[in-house]
């Protein structure tokens, strides 16, 4: 039987010409045991510009940074700040700390690339890691696309999110097992 993970990633994309740059990620296992990290190699200026909003507003708001919000400092001395091969080493263990991971998340296309880029490229990808995500989005839309619960705690943060994304799949489950009845 597998063991589920969920999580999210809040992340900046910038098109084609870039990669994917992770700004935090938050992790849920089955087990109750949770992960959350935030990027120190994180280029601020990369939030601070950004066209969508609620990156500047939600996202960079809920991240641990010094004295006004509208410094754009991260503070280094926060434990969630850690740098990019300290979060693939704890991602690592995190994941492969159960016998069987299964990765969820929701919308989960870019949260699997920056998650894999932590590695490298997928295939550097520790042995036994997953190679994809399984998506409630997915699952939502096979059911109906029933509407979700909504999300307890503030949207945009990766470990709130990853939360909710585990809430939505409970849910969903019981849908599911309702429409087998």
């Amino acid at each position: 039987m597998a063991d589920r993970i969920f999580y999210d990633s809040e992340f900046v994309e910038r098109g084609s010409a870039f990669p994917i740059t992770l700004v935090s990620v938050g992790l849920v296992r089955e087990d109750g045991r949770e992960y959350y990290a935030v990027n120190a190699d994180l280029d601020t200026d990369l939030i601070r510009h950004h066209e969508w909003e609620e990156m500047r507003t939600a996202v960079w708001a809920q991240l641990p940074h010094f004295g006004d919000p509208g410094d754009y400092e991260l503070n280094l001395m926060d434990p969630a700040v850690k740098w990019p091969d300290q979060i693939a080493d704890e991602i690592r263990a995190f994941v492969l700390g159960v016998d069987d991971p299964e990765l969820w998340a929701s919308h989960s296309a870019y949260d699997h690339v920056v998650l894999c880029q932590l590695f490298g490229t997928m295939s550097k990808l520790p042995p036994g890691f997953p190679m994809f995500t399984r998506d409630v989005k997915d699952m939502a839309v096979r059911l109906g696309d029933p509407e979700w619960p909504e999300q307890k705690e503030p949207e945009h943060q990766a470990l709130h999110d990853a939360r909710h994304t585990r809430d939505v799949w409970k849910f969903l489950t019981a849908v599911e097992a309702e429409g087998a009845r």
